[in-house]
């Protein structure tokens, strides 16, 4: 900008002061052009060339004529005084430094050539420096507030997304300890009989259950499999007509395999039905697999808040999975539970 007010001034420079000129032109045309190209290198030695550059421009008007403020060495000092602060905004000194020497090198210049030390206009140099730096300041603060916010932001978030994991996992491991230790808990104090030699099987199926690790989100079970091994669910015959083969993402398809097994835990304990069917088709959407006894029914609304089996190990664990769990159930008339995967 400075070599462009600089080239529109030499139109009214005198031909016999016109290489001067042009020199000085050329400089402050250049030098920006230098320094950007090489920013990567230490600004010691621009800001060194910087501060002669802008103090022989003011004091070329010895040469060249003293000039009134609204010519182009006074153009040329004045932008180059404040344009030093965007330049170098982490040393104000320095800068200030730039600003200081610019404005002697115009005084100076101007009272050698006879016009004057310009007071006036060396104050109106100081004056329009010192706003660009305040204005600087004030930007910089802006933007220091403005990064600070989005930095807590940021923070807040990865905070809420890592609570809402740690509540994801809380959940599952509180329904899975429902439907192994507290079920099988359960079942123990509600046995009529002596013989408790399930008991081991069934407590050993537990603790690996519990010690299993979570399932890798990228791998596959074949859904068909799991129904499969329900067949002999303690004390029931339950049917099956399922597909051959079911493959489903390991969430997904656990998910519908932990519920149907907490449905027919649920059947065994509060029906008196002892078969059970379980049933599976695909559409070209999505799958959907039916648990359906023929027991008393209920209504949902009357199920105390402290029951966690159709909230948690069948609803909340099919909704985590990406899809979800339908419970359908009418005093009298049985109960239906449909699990449905994608959620169509």
């Amino acid at each position: 900008m400075a070599g462009s007010c600089g080239a529109l001034g030499l139109l009214t420079t005198p031909a016999r002061v016109l290489p001067l000129a042009v020199l000085v032109v050329v400089t402050v045309t250049v030098l920006p052009v230098l320094q950007s190209h090489w920013h990567h290198r230490p600004q010691r030695v621009f800001q060194a060339v910087n501060a002669v550059v802008i103090t022989l421009v003011g004091l070329s008007q010895v040469v060249i004529g003293p000039k009134q403020p609204s010519a182009w060495i006074f153009a040329v000092v004045s932008i180059a005084s404040a344009t030093c602060h965007f330049e170098w905004p982490a040393t104000p000194w320095t800068a200030g430094g730039i600003t200081v020497l610019g404005v002697l090198g115009f005084c100076g210049g101007s009272w050698l050539a006879g016009g004057g030390p310009a007071v006036a206009d060396g104050v109106r140099l100081l004056v329009q420096a010192t706003l660009v730096r305040v204005g600087l300041s004030l930007a910089r603060r802006a933007a220091r507030t403005s990064d600070d916010a989005i930095d807590r932001a940021a923070r807040h978030k990865v905070a809420a997304s890592v609570a809402q994991a740690r509540r994801a996992t809380e959940r599952a491991m509180l329904a899975t300890l429902h439907d192994t230790a507290s079920t099988t808990l359960l079942m123990v104090s509600r046995t009529d009989s002596d013989d408790l030699t399930w008991l081991r099987e069934q407590a050993g199926r537990d603790l690996a259950r519990l010690a299993a690790p979570p399932p890798d989100p990228s791998g596959h079970v074949d859904l068909s499999e799991l129904l499969d091994s329900l067949t002999a669910f303690r004390g029931m015959n339950v049917s099956l007509d399922i597909p051959p083969r079911v493959v489903l993402p390991a969430d997904a398809g656990l998910a519908v395999f932990d519920g149907v097994r907490e449905a027919l835990e649920n059947i065994r304990r509060h029906t008196s039905d002892r078969r059970p069917r379980i049933s599976a088709r695909v559409d070209d959407e999505s799958l959907h697999v039916q648990v359906q006894d023929r027991g008393p029914g209920f209504r949902q609304e009357d199920v105390p808040l402290h029951r966690c089996g159709l909230a948690y190990s069948i609803q909340a664990r099919m909704t985590a999975a990406g899809g979800r769990a339908d419970v359908h159930s009418v005093p009298g008339t049985g109960t239906t539970i449909v699990w449905t995967w994608p959620n169509a």
